[in-house]
């Protein structure tokens, strides 16, 4: 009995030490990143431009169920190349399907609202920066379409990303295994009618997806990416004696930004018809802290 005691002694003592020697340590602050998307704000082009579908195309506004971004970048003016600003997050790529691609089962895919990206503000280059830089990788949607003669809901998932490697993705109940890449622009949509679902896939036409860059003359972007670029409502401070979290929000604009071509002109999407997006990118970029 005494020798069991002596044991549960030594025991306490041993993981009260081992405690001892690993104190508990918070890093921060942090700047923590929330996405959002509106319907109420400008429909843009490329250029930054307001936009209305071309001619022989119609639209919708979805509602925005999940983003995935590739890359965020900070610029601390309007001649501030491409990958010259301070980068804050570049998701990870693989080779796995042949070229280089996102890697989709890496990807980093959240709801909307919640914190994206909390970056130890310690880690970024103190400085003044006026326009947020991202890359939109990838979309979960819906949408209203006609199915059957029917009006319902659709589900969408849109990769918008120069290339992307897809195990598998899910659009709302059904799992779609490709074990591909994809160019930008491929898409997949479950439909559910009579109980049952039908998925469609498709892939849009190249270098017609919208990457909406104010700074398209001073500082251009890659071609065949959905980068979206702001300039933000009140520059981020950099200090490199920050105490407290600074938050950054920003809202994409989805006013008609899926976009397709009509067959029956009826401004309805049916994909039964064959009629398939042309454009799902979305059209614009509000930034501000708070």
């Amino acid at each position: 009995m005494k020798s069991r005691l002596f044991l549960l002694f030594l025991l306490s003592i041993l993981f009260s030490s081992c405690e001892e020697e690993k104190p508990i340590s918070v890093k921060g602050p942090n700047l923590l990143i929330r996405l959002k998307a509106s319907g109420n704000l400008p429909r843009l082009d490329n250029t930054g431009s307001n936009s209305v579908p071309a001619l022989g195309n119609a639209a919708v506004t979805p509602t925005v169920q999940q983003l995935g971004l590739q890359y965020i970048e900070l610029l601390p003016n309007a001649n501030t190349q491409f990958g010259q600003g301070e980068i804050l997050y570049t998701g990870e790529e693989t080779n796995l399907g042949g070229p280089l691609a996102i890697d989709f089962s890496k990807c980093k895919v959240d709801d909307l609202g919640i914190v994206y990206l909390s970056i130890p503000i310690d880690e970024i280059t103190p400085g003044t920066y006026i326009y947020p830089r991202v890359m939109l990788a990838y979309q979960n949607i819906e949408l209203p379409i006609v199915f059957n003669g029917a009006d319902l809901k659709a589900r969408v998932a849109g990769f918008l990303g120069y290339n992307t490697y897809i195990k598998n993705y899910r659009l709302d109940d059904e799992v779609v295994s490709l074990n591909d890449d994809k160019l930008q622009g491929y898409w997949g949509l479950e439909v559910n009618f009579s109980g049952f679902s039908t998925v469609f896939e498709g892939q849009s036409p190249p270098y017609l997806t919208t990457s909406v860059n104010p700074l398209y003359a001073s500082s251009p972007v890659p071609t065949g990416s959905c980068y979206l670029t702001a300039e933000l409502t009140e520059p981020i401070v950099i200090t490199g004696n920050e105490t407290e979290d600074i938050n950054l929000e920003l809202t994409f604009s989805t006013n008609q930004s899926f976009e397709w071509k009509e067959i029956n002109m009826d401004g309805k999407f049916d994909p039964n018809l064959g009629e398939m997006p042309v454009d799902m990118a979305l059209r614009g970029m509000n930034a501000r802290i708070y």
